[in-house]
């Protein structure tokens, strides 16, 4: 059903017919409203869709009437059900006969009773009719997997076209069964030394159970219906009953990580799983795959023990080798005690199976050692030791047992190879014949006579060496020598040492005398030896040896007893006595790669009280060891490592125990996997062999195999020439099969060294050695020419501007000639010459060597030739530049330095001032010195190429930009006046001034001194300097930092005055207005009476009744004024200017003092008071300004002085006649009498009408005291009196 959406109003629908081809054709169309949904199904079930609109109130059907006939799909008849880990894979396959393959849907019924769909349901009925028109429940899936409970399930399928209609189901529904699968591969990886990570693959429970136990054996039975409370750490979580299984999981995932683990202890885990809720648990007890899992958070985790070693034992052996060719390691172990040889087969599941190997005779004291000598593909063995025939006389045997290819073996004394007893054998291919060869030392046993007994078994020492006859002889063993030192108790192993392509041999152990001995027998190649004396001491035993390239430096190191002989690349050795510390040094050991890092490691294992197994891990490149663990166990006697589960690490065993007496197993934890093991495949051959000859030197090269469970591979390297085979690889030369279970002769390297060899055509094979000892397939073979004159040279790597040493090494040394191409078309026919090229890079270099002796077929003298690039490595100009600078101020280093390609490793700057940098971007550094500094670069590149450069720098003084004023100058002055202002600085040398005003540049102002004068301009400057160094390029400039302000002032326009009626004789009193008749407003103006300033008069107008005299006015007043002319005004005849003497203030009585005028007239408040012409007038109490106007009859009135008529003025005496004033007016002499009662406190003040206190004098109590005014001008003053708190002002008049 279809439901259109709400926001549409109108819609079509359009029935579109796939044309098959990406393109639709309409073939129906119908509109309608909203509010409708649509809906497609086959209405009237005839296999045609049709489809229905409707709404909540209508409808419509539309049939489907299309003739064409749509038949349903073809039955499937080819289902198939497949069980797969924890479920079924069902798979189907079906046809349409219009529907295309991919266009079909299926539809899966599953139930638990035929016909049933109760596990999953096909919406269709069991005719195949479909329920609903809609694709098929697995949509075009053909395949599916299911997850489902154990039990028996039916199934059919039926196919569903485009047109949805199904297909018929299949005649009858399969069936398959689910059953009960248990978690399986249990993996683990240590966290730390007391954690773990527990992984396992999950069965098909609904959850499960983790238990864990110490030990390495034994299986959990949790108890169903019981819940286990689990604990991640061990030992927490609950127990089942006391047997020591505790739950450290229960959930539904497939990891934990389980805690409080002790990596002394190996632990068994087991994983169940199981369904049901708690209380009502069924648990799945059946085993999985790798399930349970011993694992441990040690190095090495102790497996569960095989075999039974019976008692302890100190001659038991063991050592791993494939012995059935079946790619895992099995066990060959002998048992001392017993005389027995057992052979454990690997089960691949870390199980054994045991066969004995029935010997033809029991020996005493007996050794054996495992190599294939009848190169047939398998390992054989040969066994020597004594013979006991009676208490008295025993017999040395030796027997070779070859391996049946049906883990039988058939034993054979050797009618050649001397038994000895407590042996040393190593087997080698001493003279390149590709058969291996066999020494072997011990104590030999000899019958001699005794007096006593009749006869006697003695003892002595022998060392002899058996050549191998190959297929012609049976592959019987003869003796070569016995040159060797006779030792006993000892160790052996071949080796090239010299790396000449042929097996040396060491040998160790000690004479009868208790002397012990190492020997280093060099091969000459012609089955006879030189013999060296390594090391010799006494009461030390230097038994065994394990011979390898432990430093990897292409030369074969050797450890013995617990001193490391490190090859020095001449088969002489330096000794290291400190790698291993050990108590004792009759060792067994065995080496490998335990940490897979690509070194040889070595784990010690003591025979003799205290016993010990101690890992040493290789520390290379140091030519050292470390102790990586002590296992501190009493499980002595013999040991052999290898990679026996194949999963890539290399594990050890131990033959015996003296508490367990098992054979112990002890596997690496790098990588702890539990289960069958896989099968171990051959590694890879090895690719891109290449070669480098150097003077009587071959080096080869390789690419390491990766593809390899083990991360590092052995390798063995094959030198053939003719019939030759070199450096004993110890496999078979066309396919690989290795005839010894050891690593390859090169150990974990990717090359080889070979010196010294012979001239001709080498065949060149190298082949990979995997942990297991599998050797892979050989390298596709090369050749190698090693020639009779071959030309060798080396050179010195220089750096350019160098020359370049190149010196001779070409074979032979002499009867040659010599001629040098350089590729810049020089020559040379020195032996050595050098030789300087101009450019770095790459230079190819040609030698020609002409032999003067040896000849071709043609009698031509031999030549022979080389090319070599020889590089010339770029090496750096140092350059920087350091200009002058001022004191004080950053010098700017720049480096300069030209690399010619190279890298800089280092940079060394020296300033000459003790500081140093490393920077490659200089430093910029200021000096606070000013002189020369002497400073340094030096350049190194990283091919050590170096470069210096020396610069002189001087820093020069900061010049002093500050301005002096000189004495005079002024700061402001007028225009055009004699006025200067002088500014200077200092004298310097080597520098330039300039003069800015508001910092603009005053071009011509270049000389230390500028002077300002009334000449320039009218303005204000501000003057700042600049003072720059002409011996710095820039940085070197003091500035000035306070200007100097001058000013030069305009001068004004002189002032033109007038009287405003152009009059200038007035009578006295007369209001007279002086004007500026060029007046300005923008020019300040001040009024002078005879020269003498106006206060207040600074106007355009300045009037007033003024007084008769010279006025003028002066513009701009100050130094640069601009004063008018004089106007003189004039008084026309009058009398004197009169004063107004007043008593009060009961009443006011005011006269005029001169009492001879012609007229009077008085004014109050500036009105003429009508009738009072008199020189007296009455005023009475009328408060208020009184002048007095007086005539000679002529027309000018002078008036007097204003009298202001108040409470305080008048000339009043205080009551009682307490203070007398007399006279009053007076010429200048006033006396004043106090009262004798208020003498005390009294203050007396005189001050004039303007209040300017003028006199003043404290009564200090003197009754009586005079004051002078004939000093002042004639007028009126005021007397104040302070008595006490009271104030008393009079009046008083000086005439």
């Amino acid at each position: 059903m279809y439901t259109l959406p709400s926001n549409v109003d109108q819609c079509e629908l359009k029935v579109m017919k796939n044309n098959q081809n990406g393109k639709f054709t309409n073939i129906h169309s119908h509109s309608f409203s909203k509010d409708y949904s649509i809906s497609i199904t086959d209405i009237n079930k005839n296999g045609k869709i049709d489809y229905v609109i409707s709404n909540y109130d209508s409808h419509y059907t539309f049939f489907n009437i299309s003739t064409i006939t749509n038949n349903a799909p073809d039955k499937i008849t080819n289902a198939t059900a497949t069980l797969k880990g924890n479920g079924v894979v069902l798979n189907w396959h079906a046809t349409d006969d219009k529907t295309p393959q991919n266009g079909l849907t299926y539809n899966l019924r599953i139930g638990t009773l035929s016909g049933a769909s109760n596990i999953l349901a096909p919406n269709s009925t069991n005719t195949g009719q479909r329920k609903l028109l809609e694709p098929g429940n697995m949509g075009a899936d053909t395949s599916v997997f299911f997850n489902l409970l154990p039990g028996t399930y039916y199934w059919n399928v039926q196919a569903v076209d485009n047109s949805y209609q199904g297909g018929a189901f299949m005649d009858a529904d399969k069936t398959f069964t689910i059953v009960d699968v248990q978690a399986s591969n249990l993996e683990a990886t240590i966290v730390d030394k007391t954690s773990l990570n527990l992984r396992w693959s999950n069965g098909n429970g609904t959850r499960r159970v983790v238990f864990a136990k110490i030990g390495t054996s034994g299986t959990a039975a949790p108890a169903n219906s019981t819940s286990y409370i689990a604990s991640s750490e061990f030992g927490s979580g609950d127990q089942i009953g006391t047997t020591g299984w505790f739950c450290v999981f229960n959930s539904t995932t497939n990891n934990v990580t389980i805690s409080n683990l002790s990596a002394d202890y190996s632990y068994i885990f087991q994983v169940f799983e199981y369904r049901g809720n708690a209380g009502s648990e069924t648990y799945i007890t059946k085993s999985g795959q790798g399930n349970p899992g011993t694992f441990s958070t040690a190095v090495f985790s102790l497996q569960p023990p095989i075999g039974n070693a019976y008692e302890f034992t100190v001659n038991s052996q063991i050592k791993m080798g494939d012995f059935n060719n079946d790619n895992y390691l099995d066990f060959l172990f002998y048992n001392s005690h017993t005389s027995s040889m057992l052979l454990y087969l690997n089960q691949s599941d870390n199980t054994f199976t045991k066969d004995s190997i029935p010997l033809v005779s029991k020996l005493n004291y007996a050794s054996f050692h495992v190599f294939d000598y009848n190169s047939d593909g398998l390992l054989d063995f040969i066994y020597t030791g004594s013979f006991y025939e009676s208490w008295n006389r025993e017999f040395s045997r030796a027997y070779i047992y070859t391996n049946n290819g049906d883990n039988t073996f058939t034993g054979v004394l050797s009618d050649s190879i001397l038994g000895t007893q407590t042996s040393s054998i190593t087997c080698g291919d001493f003279n390149n014949d590709g058969n291996i060869d066999l020494f072997v030392g011990g104590l030999k046993s000899n019958i001699i006579p005794d007096p006593f007994y009749g006869s006697i078994t003695e003892f002595n020492p022998i060392s002899y060496l058996y050549k191998n006859l190959g297929s012609s002889e049976n592959y019987k063993f003869s003796t070569v020598n016995s040159q060797f030192k006779a030792l006993k108790d000892g160790g052996s192993c071949f080796g090239d040492f010299n790396n000449d392509g042929w097996d040396d041999l060491i040998i160790s152990g000690n004479t009868p005398d208790d002397y012990s001995y190492i020997y280093l027998y060099l091969n000459n190649q012609d089955g006879t030896f030189d013999e060296q004396e390594l090391l010799v001491s006494q009461g030390q035993n230097y038994s065994k040896m394990v011979c390898a390239d432990y430093n990897k430096d292409g030369y074969l190191d050797f450890i013995c007893g617990a001193i490391y002989f490190i090859n020095k690349g001449d088969a002489t050795f330096e000794l290291n006595y400190n790698s291993f510390s050990i108590q004792n040094s009759n060792n067994g050991f065995t080496i490998s790669d335990f940490n897979n890092d690509g070194t040889i490691d070595i784990l010690f294992n003591s025979s003799k009280y205290p016993h010990f197994k101690k890992l040493y891990l290789n520390n290379y490149p140091e030519n050292n060891f470390s102790i990586q663990s002590d296992f501190n166990s009493e499980d002595g006697i013999g040991i052999s490592s290898g990679d026996y589960d194949n999963d890539g690490d290399a594990d050890f065993t131990l033959a015996a125990s003296s508490s367990s007496d098992k054979i112990n197993i002890f596997r690496n934890t790098l990588i702890m996997k539990s289960g069958v093991y896989n099968q171990n495949q051959k590694p890879e051959k090895p690719q891109n062999i290449q070669f480098n000859q150097s003077p009587n030197k071959l080096t080869i090269t390789w690419d390491a195999v990766i593809t390899d469970e083990s991360p590092y591979l052995s390798y063995n390297v094959s030198l053939k020439k003719d019939t030759i085979l070199f450096n004993s690889p110890n496999s078979d030369y066309l396919t690989g099969k290795r005839q010894v279970p050891e690593i390859g002769n090169s150990g974990l390297n990717t090359f080889a060294l070979f010196k010294n060899l012979e001239p001709g055509t080498y065949e060149v094979k190298v082949q990979a050695v995997d942990g297991a000892y599998c050797g892979g397939e050989w390298s596709t073979p090369t050749t190698v020419d090693v020639k009779d004159l071959q030309t060798f040279y080396s050179f010195d790597e220089v750096c350019r501007g160098a020359e370049t040493q190149f010196t001779d090494q070409s074979s032979p040394q002499d009867k040659i000639t010599w001629l040098w191409r350089f590729d810049d078309g020089t020559t040379s026919t020195e032996q050595n010459p050098k030789h300087k090229f101009v450019a770095s890079g790459a230079h190819q270099v040609w030698l020609i060597i002409t032999s003067t002796e040896l000849t071709d077929a043609n009698g031509s003298f031999l030549k022979d030739s080389v090319m070599h690039t020889v590089n010339v490595k770029p090496n750096p100009k140092a350059a920087f530049t350091a200009p002058n600078a001022c004191q004080g101020t950053e010098t700017k280093f720049t480096n300069n330095t030209n690399m010619d390609g190279a890298e800089a490793k280092s940079w060394k700057w020296d300033y000459g001032n003790s500081d140093l940098s490393t920077d490659s971007i200089p430093l910029n550094k200021i000096y606070g010195i000013a002189k020369t500094y002497n400073t340094k670069l030096v350049v190194v590149a990283t091919n050590n190429c170096a470069d210096s450069i020396q610069v002189n720098t001087t820093v020069v003084p900061m010049p002093s930009a500050v301005i002096s004023v000189t004495q005079n100058s002024k700061f402001s002055f007028c225009k055009d006046s004699d006025d200067s202002a002088i500014l200077s600085l200092a004298t310097q040398d080597n520098c330039n001034y300039q003069w800015e005003n508001y910092s603009v540049v005053l071009t011509d102002k270049t000389n230390n001194q500028l002077a300002i004068t009334g000449s320039d301009n009218v303005g204000i400057y501000s003057i700042t300097a600049t003072v720059t160094s002409k011996l710095v390029s820039e940085g070197c400039v003091a500035r000035s930092t306070n200007p100097v302000v001058i000013t030069i002032n305009p001068k004004a326009s002189k002032p033109i005055i007038e009287e405003k009626t152009n009059n200038t004789l007035f009578c006295p009193g007369t209001e007279v207005e002086l004007n500026v008749k060029n007046y300005s407003n923008t020019v300040n103006y001040q009024w002078k009476y005879y020269g003498v300033v106006i206060d207040g008069a600074n106007n355009q107008v300045y009037k007033g009744k003024l007084a008769a005299g010279d006025y003028s006015v002066e513009a701009e007043p100050g130094s640069c004024a601009t004063e008018s002319d004089k106007i003189t005004l004039k008084h026309k005849l009058a009398l004197s200017k009169p004063t107004i003497l007043g008593h009060g203030p009961t009443v006011w009585i005011l006269a005029c003092d001169n009492m001879t005028a012609t007229n009077y007239r008085w004014y109050y408040n500036n009105n003429l008071i009508p009738g009072a012409n008199k020189y007296q007038y009455v005023a009475n109490k009328n408060y208020g300004d009184y002048y007095v106007t007086v005539n000679d009859g002529g027309e000018c009135w002078t008036p007097s002085d204003v009298f202001k008529v108040d409470l305080t003025n008048g000339i009043d005496d205080l009551a009682n006649d307490n203070i007398k004033i007399y006279p009053n007016p007076s010429k200048g002499i006033i006396n004043i009498s106090i009262d004798k009662d208020i003498i005390e406190n009294v203050t007396i003040e005189i001050f004039d009408v303007l209040g300017k206190t003028i006199h003043t004098k404290q009564a200090e109590g003197t009754s009586y005291f005079k004051v002078n005014l004939s000093g002042y001008a004639n007028g009126v003053y005021y007397l104040r009196i302070k008595v006490k708190n009271e104030i008393i002002v009079k009046r008083i008049v000086k005439q």
